[in-house]
């Protein structure tokens, strides 16, 4: 037998490399993986996916090329998400223009079935790598920029290495088959905290196979800053994102800046200004007024609160129906009683989705400061009028409801008392 020639050799070598090259992309998706309760002691930030999976940077621009797989996807949805990313970094989104491009790109294409991407860049695949887009997703602003912000190599928060310090994970409620997406990962964060506000935070609801919650936040009331809707980037996206890709560095440089002026984490962006976090004001972010978590709160769920007294709990003008997104977060301690009660004078809300979710509309209760939590969902009538119930020395009230123009349900009207 003939041994075979050069040319066979060489592709059968090339092959070799792009099967390595594909398996280690694959192990560098999101980074080294660990399961739950895994001791916390190693330095996550000196392992990363980030530095692998980052778009490259020509003439300092960090640069993402695309091109549209097809014509029925939502152009515009598409490029206000890519606007927005380079609203707030130096990243920029170029358009292919020869569907024969040869070197890393984005295909977007619409989808039948789920939205689905590759985290960050894929290595050497120089044929293009596919951001499915269903009708639903596109029609979402905020769901469009997730995915625009994973395709650059961001993370969901849940994913964190550090994420068993601020939030339970309630794997005996997600769906079968969805449990990956809830690994811990080795991946770098930059020094930048857990974000609650994240565009890359999942809901508490989030691959729930039986309508109960998946996350919970250690704070229950941080389940309000998880709940609600986010159309733009946070604060700590703009951070992390600037961080890895350089900006920041850039910016300094452009701004003839030999070191950041900017406190509280505040960093100096393209316009040689300070972009500072929530809860702190002054040019150079230099006066801290309350934490980052409670200014989210205070703007974004100011109904949010915690009472040790009698109280009424409802919605936003009961009886009368509001189209408008409420998340809020009510928590009742006792000092030195032992039950407090929670009476409903109403209870409207919408009734539960096709996969028996409160996915609309819904008051989750907590009766204990049980660890992790163990609240009960309630939507439309499921609670009759007159209803009383009781609990332990902590009363938890979550109440979440989507945007609903045209809404036509009342609401909730409670009375808490302390025995």
């Amino acid at each position: 037998m003939s041994s075979p020639s050069p040319q066979v050799l060489a592709m059968a070598l090339l092959l070799l490399l792009l099967a390595a090259t594909s398996y280690v992309t694959a192990l560098n998706l999101h980074g080294v993986g660990t399961p739950e309760g895994l001791g916390s002691g190693l330095n996550t930030r000196s392992m990363t996916s980030w530095d692998i999976n980052l778009w490259p940077r020509k003439d300092r621009v960090p640069t993402v090329h695309y091109k549209f797989g097809d014509e029925t996807v939502d152009h515009d949805a598409v490029l206000a998400g890519m606007a927005t990313i380079e609203k707030d970094t130096c990243i920029r989104f170029k358009k292919v223009q020869s569907f024969l491009y040869f070197g890393s790109h984005l295909i977007i294409r619409n989808s039948e079935r789920t939205c689905s991407l590759h985290v960050g860049r894929k290595w050497m695949n120089l044929f293009g790598q596919n951001l499915y887009l269903t009708k639903i997703c596109a029609a979402n602003p905020g769901t469009v920029l997730r995915q625009l912000v994973r395709a650059i190599g961001k993370n969901p928060e849940e994913n964190r290495y550090d994420r068993t310090d601020h939030i339970h994970v309630m794997y005996r409620n997600i769906q079968t088959g969805h449990y990956i997406n809830f690994i811990r990962w080795f991946y770098r964060t930059f020094g930048v905290p857990y974000d609650f506000y994240s565009i890359l935070q999942s809901g508490p609801l989030a691959s729930s196979r039986n309508g109960k919650t998946t996350l919970y936040a250690k704070d229950l009331q941080m389940q309000s800053l998880m709940a609600v809707e986010r159309t733009q980037l946070s604060f700590m996206d703009r951070l992390l994102i600037n961080t890895a890709y350089k900006c920041t560095e850039d910016w300094l440089e452009d701004c003839n800046e030999g070191s950041n002026p900017c406190q509280n984490m505040g960093y100096l962006n393209a316009t040689c200004s300070c972009d500072c976090p929530d809860g702190t004001l002054g040019d150079t972010c230099q006066n801290k007024t309350m934490s980052y978590n409670d200014a989210l709160l205070a703007t974004l769920s100011p109904l949010t609160e915690t009472l040790d007294v009698n109280a009424t709990v409802s919605t936003t003008d009961y009886p009368t129906p509001q189209d408008a997104e409420v998340v809020f977060t009510k928590t009742f301690t006792s000092a030195g009683h032992t039950e407090i009660n929670i009476t409903f004078e109403g209870f409207n809300l919408s009734p539960r989705c096709a996969d028996d979710s409160c996915c609309e509309e819904g008051l989750e209760v907590h009766l204990s400061n049980q660890r992790p939590p163990q609240g009960t969902w309630y939507c439309g009538n499921e609670i009759p009028t007159g209803t009383t119930l009781s609990a332990n020395g902590t009363l938890i009230l979550f109440y979440m409801k989507a945007d609903s123009p045209g809404n036509t349900y009342k609401g909730f009207n409670a009375n808490v008392t302390f025995v």
